[in-house]
């Protein structure tokens, strides 16, 4: 089967911050996860 999600199994890397992200979720710390790049303090959130 050919599909078009290349790279997705990455989030299952042990060091990734994917990886690291779904364990802080998963433990109700997810005030700490990462978000990569970082948001533009400039753009307003509604």
């Amino acid at each position: 089967m050919t599909t078009d999600t290349e790279g997705h199994s990455g989030y299952w890397d042990v060091s990734s911050d994917s990886l690291r992200n779904q364990a802080l979720v998963t433990v109700g710390k997810g005030d700490d996860v990462r978000l990569e790049p970082q948001p533009d303090p400039w753009v307003r959130v509604k």
